[in-house]
């Protein structure tokens, strides 16, 4: 899948500019012809959707919202004009026409979401067909059997590419190794949720250094070369210290939160946490690798003016990270894509890098999903065939005619500057990393009490951890129990 996604962006293209020279039906689905490849085949360019007709009822959808200037929108009253968002009002329409219902989207802020689900399902209310929620908040519904067993539903083709279906399969829990939840673009919040590093190209040009693109492109984009554009980035500019003030001239070499540290054991493949054979969730900050690496991250955090944790206030005020690098006062910043909506008006130009691998001989870039919302079907819904049906072509049409808008309009062309940073968008977007320790309790405890309080401090990793261990166990056994007794 490396290059699908440039495959399909050029094909919607080309299919604009056939649009001009003729009309089709308003939602029929083609295969393009003439020479293409086995990827180009490979389910992108034809659908056959799957049998279905809800007779003109309604199918309500609970959605998440938040008020961290996420793109958490799935559907609008009418078209606004702005791209993205008639792309999705277009979506919705044409699968509202394939099987004859209403779309109705109820929405709740954060954890309200998950308790408007655990509520209907408690008083066995099938009023929610799906539903999108916080990973974060996902585990009562887990334990508590509120969730339908996705292998049920054969119309969500989790295995064809407008799926991430690499996600439920490495997250089946319990001894039926049941799938309880599925990662798709229908809900944005996920890609623009995903670590990045940004970096400021006008400083990158004063400083005399190259951009690393091609670095990038190589294979070679490593910690060990992040650290030497930090050590370069960073400049007392005229200051006594390194201390951020308001009205301060230092330059940093790296600003970022407390996702620096876990989102960077992530680009090295180290997860909190992973399902091994039986089902059972088991801690995976160890080893060798992981010791090393925090070694390394702990010690380039360490030196003043290289690294610089802030995150407070809004992402206005300066000492919020995000506003450190807006204005001119960091080489780079680890953040999440969508701070790019926070560097609309910024002065200097800036590009996107994945998150750093941990040397050349690791296979791929991983970027760390932060903030992701997964589609989970309640076990009280009446009609799950017809939900995987409307689903599945939901996530097909933001596949094909969605995401390429997003990457366009929103992302690269509105957002990001230069060709270089949408080629690095297309890398971001393959590498995208989930960790299952987000669902189950383990992902938190352990990047924030363990990983971010240890390198950022002088307590020492490994007893830290070892004293943070039994009550993760111990979550983890409660889950597991909850688990293999209701299925």
């Amino acid at each position: 899948m490396k290059r699908k996604f440039a495959i399909i962006l050029t094909a919607l293209l080309m299919a604009e500019l056939a649009a001009c020279q003729g009309t089709q039906p308003e939602n029929e689905v083609t295969t393009t012809s003439g020479d293409t490849s086995a990827d180009t085949t490979a389910g992108a360019d034809s659908y056959e959707p799957a049998a279905g007709d809800l007779g003109g009822d309604t199918f309500t959808i609970l959605n998440t919202s938040q008020t961290y200037n996420f793109y958490s929108y799935l559907d609008f009253e009418e078209a606004t004009g702005e791209t993205l968002d008639d792309a999705i009002y277009e979506r919705n329409r044409a699968v509202e026409e394939l099987y004859n219902f209403t779309l109705e989207i109820v929405e709740y802020e954060l954890e309200a979401a998950n308790t408007a689900l655990s509520t209907a399902v408690l008083a066995g209310d099938d009023s929610y067909d799906a539903a999108f929620l916080r990973d974060y908040y996902l585990k009562k519904e887990l334990t508590d059997g509120y969730l339908m067993n996705i292998d049920t539903i054969p119309e969500m083709r989790l295995d064809e590419p407008w799926w991430d279906g690499a996600v439920t399969e490495e997250s089946r829990l319990g001894k039926s190794r049941q799938a309880l939840f599925a990662m798709t673009d229908v809900s944005l919040c996920d890609f623009e949720g995903t670590l990045v590093t940004f970096i400021n190209e006008n400083m990158l040009t004063d400083l005399g250094l190259d951009a690393p693109y091609d670095l990038v492109r190589e294979g070679k984009w490593t910690f060990d070369k992040l650290v030497e554009y930090m050590k370069a980035g960073a400049n007392l500019n005229g200051d006594d210290s390194f201390t951020l003030t308001q009205d301060g001239n230092a330059v940093y070499g790296m600003v970022s939160y407390q996702r620096f540290g876990p989102g960077m054991l992530a680009g090295a493949g180290i997860d909190s946490a992973y399902i091994d054979e039986d089902g059972r969730p088991q801690v995976s900050y160890s080893g060798d690798l992981f010791f090393d690496y925090c070694d390394k991250l702990k010690s380039a955090m360490s030196v003043a003016g290289e690294y610089l944790y802030t995150n407070t206030g809004t992402v206005n005020d300066y000492t919020h990270y995000e506003n450190v690098f807006k204005s001119g006062r960091a080489l780079m910043t680890l953040a999440q894509l969508k701070a790019a909506n926070n560097y609309r008006d910024m002065t200097d130009a800036y590009g996107i890098l994945p998150v750093p691998k941990y040397d050349e001989s690791q296979d791929s870039y991983h970027c760390l999903r932060t903030y992701t919302y997964l589609l989970c079907i309640p076990v009280t819904n009446s009609r799950p065939h017809e939900t995987g049906a409307i689903m599945d072509a939901m996530s097909y049409y933001t596949y094909r005619d969605i995401m390429p808008s997003f990457y366009e309009e929103r992302v690269s062309q509105k957002l990001l500057r230069g060709e270089d940073s949408i080629d690095m968008l297309e890398i971001v977007r393959e590498s995208r990393k989930f960790d299952v320790g987000s669902v189950l309790n383990i992902f938190l405890p352990l990047a924030d009490n363990v990983i971010d309080a240890c390198l950022r401090s002088n307590t020492e990793l490994a007893s830290k951890l070892a004293s943070t261990l039994p009550s993760i166990e111990a979550t983890i056994d409660t889950l597991m129990e909850s688990i293999d007794s209701g299925m």
